[in-house]
């Protein structure tokens, strides 16, 4: 119990820093919604961000893949 207090203790105290993927695919304004899901499917990563003009542009996850699909 104590060891798993410990490890909840120390979760808390990272920072994003420390958990991020320091080199993440990401993809531009432009690229199609299949070639998005088709890395989505191969990583499983759920997001990835969009990048225009090497500044983030925003982030395109499943859910908004799964709500344009949809028509929502």
């Amino acid at each position: 119990m104590r060891k798993c207090m410990a490890i909840a203790i120390q979760a808390m105290q990272a920072t994003a820093e420390s958990i991020m993927h320091p080199d993440p695919d990401t993809f531009s304004p432009g690229d199609s919604l299949e070639k998005v899901l088709d890395c989505m499917v191969e990583t499983r990563y759920r997001s990835f961000p969009v990048i225009e003009d090497e500044k983030l542009a925003g982030i395109v996850s499943r859910r908004d893949i799964v709500s344009a699909l949809l028509g929502k």
